[in-house]
C-alpha cells in the first residue's frame, strides 16, 4: 500500500496543533491497514512511524507545552497587574495616615491652655485694676467730707448778718461754732491726711494693675490667635481631606477591578483553552503509543496499546492560580471640625483721679479769726 505524502513544519502554534493531529491519525490509520494486511511492518511503514513519531515529539509536543506555558504566564501577568496596584493603594492609606497625624497634632492643647489660663490672668489683672481704682476713688471721696465741714463753717459765719449785727456778734457766733467743730475738725484733718496717703498708694496700684491688666490681655490674645490659626487649618484640612482621599482610593479601584475583570476574562478562555489542550494531548500521546508500538515489537496489539494509553496524563496542564487579592477598604480620615475661642476684649478700668487731688480752701473763719486775734485754731495752721 502506498502512503500519503506528510509534510513535517518545522514549528507550529497552538491553533495549527489540531491540523497535524488529524493528519497523523489519517496516516496512521493507512499504516494499521497495511500492517494488518501484511501482518508485519515493513521498511517503508518503519520509515513513516519514525517521521510520525518525530513530528509528535518534534513538533506537536513542543507546541503544546509553549501553548501551555504562554497560558500561565499569560494569566500571571494579569493577576500581576492586580498586584501591581498594592502599592498605589498603600500610597493613599499613607497619605490619609500621615493627614490623621496632622489632624491629631494641629489642634495645639498646651497652646490652648496657656491661652485659657492667659486669658484667665488677664481678667484678675483687670478685675484687680478696677478695684484699684474704687479704692481711690473712695479715698477722693473720703477727703471730700472734710470739705463738707469746712463748708458748713464757713456758711454759718457768711450767714450772719454784718449790717443787722455787730460784727462782734457775729464773730461770738462764728467762734462758738469753732470751739464745737474743733475736735471734729482736728479728727477730719487726720482723715483728710490718711486718705490722702491711701489714695496715692490706690492710685500707683490701680496704674500698675491696669498696666498688668492690658498687658495680659495683648498676650493672651497672642496666644488665642496663635490657637485660632491652628484650629482653622485644621477645620480647612478635616473639610477636604475626605472628598480628596476618597477620589484617590476610587481612581485605584477603578483600576483594580478593571484588572481583575481582565484577570477573570483571560483565565475563563485559559481555562476553555486547557480542555482543549488536554483532549490535544491526550490525542497525541495515544498516537505516539501507537508508534511507539510498532517500532518495539513490529506488530499491532491492542493490549499494549491500551495499557500505554492508561498511563498518559494530563494533570500537568492544569493551571491554578494564587487568589486575587482583595482591595483594602477604603481609609477614613477621622476628624471634627473645632471651633475657635473668642478674642478677649480688655474693658478699660474706672478713671483714676490725679494722685494729688487739690488741697481743700481755709474755711473763712479761719481768716476772721486769725484777723481778730492773729493766730487761728489748731486746725487752721495747715492752711
Amino acid at each position: 500500500m502506498r502512503l500519503f505524502a506528510l509534510v513535517i513544519p518545522s514549528a507550529i502554534t497552538a491553533s495549527d496543533v489540531a491540523t497535524p493531529i488529524a493528519a497523523i491519525q489519517k496516516q496512521l490509520a493507512t499504516l494499521e491497514v497495511a500492517v494488518k494486511k501484511s501482518g508485519k511492518v515493513t521498511p517503508g511503514v518503519y520509515k513513516n512511524v519514525q517521521r510520525l513519531l518525530r513530528m509528535v515529539e518534534d513538533v506537536i509536543e513542543p507546541a503544546i507545552k509553549k501553548a501551555h506555558t504562554a497560558d500561565h504566564t499569560l494569566g500571571e501577568l494579569r493577576l500581576k497587574a492586580v498586584r501591581d496596584l498594592s502599592p498605589d493603594f498603600k500610597a493613599v492609606n499613607d497619605a490619609v495616615n500621615k493627614t490623621q497625624g496632622q489632624l491629631d497634632v494641629a489642634i495645639n492643647a498646651t497652646l490652648r491652655s496657656e491661652a485659657n489660663t492667659s486669658v484667665h490672668t488677664a481678667h484678675t489683672k483687670c478685675d484687680e485694676a478696677q478695684e484699684a481704682a474704687k479704692t481711690a476713688t473712695n479715698a477722693i471721696a473720703a477727703m471730700a467730707k472734710l470739705r463738707y465741714y469746712y463748708g458748713e463753717l464757713s456758711r454759718a459765719f457768711v450767714e450772719c448778718d454784718l449790717h443787722s449785727s455787730e460784727a462782734q456778734t457775729c464773730w461770738e457766733n462764728t467762734l462758738a461754732l469753732v470751739v464745737e467743730f474743733n475736735g471734729t475738725f482736728i479728727q477730719e484733718e487726720q482723715y483728710y491726711e490718711a486718705a490722702k496717703e491711701f489714695h496715692r498708694s490706690a492710685q500707683t496700684k490701680a496704674t500698675t494693675a491696669e498696666h498688668d491688666c492690658f498687658t495680659q490681655c495683648d498676650k493672651a490674645n497672642e496666644l488665642l490667635e496663635q490657637y485660632n490659626s491652628s484650629v482653622v487649618t485644621h477645620n480647612a484640612t478635616c473639610k477636604d481631606a475626605p472628598g480628596k482621599y476618597n477620589t484617590s482610593y476610587t481612581s485605584v479601584l477603578v483600576r483594580h477591578n478593571t484588572a481583575v475583570a481582565n484577570f477573570q476574562n483571560t483565565t475563563d478562555q485559559i481555562a476553555g483553552r486547557v480542555e482543549d489542550r488536554k483532549s490535544e494531548w491526550t490525542s497525541t500521546q495515544t498516537i505516539k503509543c501507537m508508534l511507539q508500538h510498532y517500532c518495539v515489537t513490529g506488530q499491532l496489539e491492542v493490549a499494549r496499546i491500551e495499557s500505554c494509553k492508561g498511563g498518559i496524563n494530563t494533570t500537568w496542564l492544569d493551571l491554578e492560580w494564587d487568589p486575587v487579592p482583595p482591595p483594602p477598604p477604603a481609609p477614613v480620615v477621622e476628624c471634627t471640625e473645632v471651633p475657635v475661642l473668642p478674642a478677649l476684649i480688655c474693658n478699660k478700668t474706672t478713671p483714676v483721679p490725679d494722685p494729688d487731688p487739690p488741697v481743700p480752701e481755709p474755711p473763712t473763719p479761719c481768716v476772721v479769726i486769725e484777723t481778730h486775734t492773729g493766730v487761728g485754731p489748731e486746725w487752721c495752721a495747715p492752711y
